[in-house]
């Protein structure tokens, strides 16, 4: 696997690796200028415990947050990012609307068949997640990631503009007529007001951040309030 990775990006994985590296850091020293906790994510975070850094085969890094840190992160994120990099958002209006934040490095280009569909900027990232509050009830939580998901299926459709090829195929060619009425941006804040639903309440159970993963069950708040100091490769981050 990880000879394949190397064929596939040419030989330039460890160029790769040292960009995301770079924008890593730059994460981490707005993230500690600015008092906003974040904590490796996915396969990074399994990186960091197993090896100090980038698991053999992978070739990005991800990061996540709570909803409080995530909102004074992109706020900070304005004025103290430096400019060779772009924040990509869904709810930026910009034609970006994955389901989850980037940080994008200008002046690179990295496409997939899925994202060269769309027009936006395409280039080496970080992924930003938000764990996201929701009922303490068993019951609720699942209905409120369900109605995520099915909003996410609604958004994909629209947002590639034609039926999907799967069992969906004849429902979603119904529904596309309809969708068009409203623009991506408009599905783009229903989606973050669903997100938000208890937002303000006090519950003590997160969601899983935005993945295309089915329903996994919910998690406590309190494993994501403290955090540790981590090296991961050349950079302390936590």
């Amino acid at each position: 696997i990880k000879d394949e990775i190397n064929n596939s990006y040419s030989g330039k994985i460890k160029y790769v690796r040292e960009m995301e590296l770079e924008l890593l850091t730059e994460i981490d020293r707005i993230c500690r200028r600015n008092n906003i906790q974040y904590f490796l994510s996915g396969g990074t975070m399994l990186g960091a415990v197993r090896h100090k850094g980038f698991i053999p085969w992978d070739d990005d890094i991800d990061i996540a947050m709570l909803r409080d840190d995530y909102e004074k992160f992109k706020t900070a994120c304005v004025n103290e990012l430096p400019k060779k990099y772009q924040y990509q958002s869904y709810t930026n209006k910009d034609g970006y609307h994955y389901f989850f934040d980037k940080i994008t490095i200008k002046d690179t280009y990295f496409s997939t068949k899925y994202s060269d569909r769309f027009d936006m900027l395409k280039g080496f990232s970080t992924d930003v997640f938000i764990f996201d509050k929701t009922s303490d009830n068993k019951f609720f939580s699942k209905l409120h990631f369900k109605m995520l998901m099915a909003l996410r299926l609604l958004m994909n459709v629209r947002w590639i503009n034609e039926p999907r090829k799967d069992k969906s195929y004849m429902l979603s060619k119904l529904l596309l007529p309809i969708l068009r009425i409203f623009s991506m941006d408009t599905y783009s804040k229903m989606y973050d007001k669903l997100l938000r639903k208890y937002e303000k309440r006090n519950t003590s159970t997160v969601l899983p951040p935005a993945t295309d993963h089915k329903w996994r069950g919910v998690m406590p708040k309190k494993w994501f309030e403290t955090v540790t100091d981590a090296p991961f490769e050349n950079v302390m981050s936590y």
